[in-house]
């Protein structure tokens, strides 16, 4: 019997998770990048930029919903919120693109990054206006419940089936 499928719906949200996290993965990279090619920084746009790295794994994480409380943070669960932090991050990014003249390679790089998490985080923001992620919760709680007796089923099966094969035995 075939697993149930996940539709369409919930396909689109997991590929637009896995999207955030690259992008947030080559934000990262990025300011990486422009600490390690930059002259002449102060100390407040380094850790300026650092905190623009940890930034980037939180939003990892919290597109991955793997720890716990980060998943219940009330900043992750309103995606306006989140749409605006990841905005903010994005131009964050644009803003601390400072190479030297001859890293022209390292700033496209760097712009067009920039602009596709800011993108990321209008598209989220328009996803919470419109009320996605309730939606998103009510499709994935059908799913859930579709594989739960999906494999209630196959449970079942096996037991029938180990049941005759048991009663085949003694006759």
């Amino acid at each position: 019997m075939p697993a149930p499928r996940q539709g369409c719906f919930l396909s689109f949200f997991y590929f637009l998770n896995l999207v955030s996290v690259i992008v947030a993965l080559l934000v990262a990279i990025s300011l990486v990048l422009v600490l390690a090619l930059s002259k002449d920084i102060s100390i407040v746009e380094i850790i300026t930029r650092l905190y623009g790295i940890v930034f980037c794994f939180v939003i990892v994480f919290a597109e991955l919903e793997w720890p716990l409380a980060l998943r219940e943070t009330l900043i992750f669960k309103l995606w306006p919120i989140r749409g605006a932090l990841y905005i903010f991050l994005g131009l964050l990014t644009l803003e601390f693109s400072d190479f030297s003249d001859d890293n022209d390679l390292a700033k496209v790089f760097h712009n067009i990054i920039g602009w596709i998490m800011v993108g990321i985080g209008a598209f989220y923001f328009v996803l919470g206006v419109t009320c996605m992620r309730r939606v998103r919760e009510k499709k994935l709680a059908q799913y859930q419940a579709v594989v739960n007796a999906h494999i209630a089923m196959e449970d079942a099966m096996a037991q029938q089936s180990t049941r005759s094969m048991q009663g085949d035995s003694k006759a």
